[in-house]
């Protein structure tokens, strides 16, 4: 629709509807709102506009206008259209400063949302790593946030464990001096080796009662049997490492 158009439609709605806001008649004339308030301020612009238009706001609505022709008495004031008063100043700024710091707020919610992720995957990968470092006593230990013993100087006797598994179990308990003895150990050796324990464990599943008495005549200050396959041994061991407050 062109222009001209649109303000001849739009003179012809005032003349037989008078009042009508911007909205009112872009709704009645079925046009967007935006060119309706193009055409009127552009005609009210000119030198002699047919128009006139007399500030009202709605209750709990924005200032606006409603329009008139020139030859159109004033309309009558009632509570529903009320002529607004000058806008205040201080409280549209008040309120472009609220807006301002609403924004600002989620910017930074923004912001430290994802700093905090990031120092988060950050901590965990360190944590990771630093836990490659650890063996299994040192972690038990921490966790259970009694002091260490003195694992150097702990002496520890394995009877029972298989060849397989003694590089595998020497690597985990790396801080205990540990020593094995299988079913083919001399029993002179075997007794040796316990006497010279702080402790002793007898995986009771691979050898024969006969090591038991040796290791029991050997009187060692601890001795352990452990009923099971190497992960039974592996508890004991962490076990020992938490509670022994420190080595004979």
């Amino acid at each position: 629709m062109q222009k001209m158009q649109i303000l001849k439609n739009i003179i012809q709605l005032i003349t037989a509807r008078p009042g009508l806001t911007p909205v009112e008649i872009a709704e009645h004339l079925k046009i967007p709102q935006p060119r309706v308030t193009s055409s009127l301020a552009t005609h009210m612009a000119k030198p002699n506009p047919v128009f006139r238009r007399e500030r009202f706001k709605p209750l709990g609505r924005m200032t606006t206008y409603r329009y008139y022709m020139l030859t159109q008495p004033a309309p009558r004031i009632t509570s529903e259209a009320v002529e607004a008063p000058p806008p205040n100043v201080q409280e549209e700024e008040q309120q472009v400063a609220d807006s301002i710091r609403v924004q600002i707020k989620r910017l930074a919610e923004a912001i430290a949302s994802e700093v905090a992720s990031r120092m988060l995957a950050e901590l965990e990968v360190a944590i990771s790593e630093k836990l490659k470092t650890l063996t299994l006593p040192q972690i038990a230990a921490a966790v259970s946030g009694k002091q260490a013993a003195p694992l150097n100087k702990l002496k520890v006797h394995v009877v029972g464990a298989y060849n397989g598994q003694i590089a595998t179990l020497k690597q985990e308990f790396g801080e205990m001096r540990l020593s094995f003895s299988n079913a083919d150990e001399n029993l002179h050796q075997l007794k040796d080796k316990a006497r010279n324990a702080d402790h002793v464990c007898i995986m009771t599943k691979f050898i024969s009662h006969k090591h038991v008495e040796v290791v029991q005549s050997a009187k060692p200050r601890n001795v352990h049997l452990v009923d099971g396959a190497v992960s039974n041994l592996r508890d004991k061991l962490t076990e020992i490492y938490v509670n022994e407050p420190s080595a004979a």
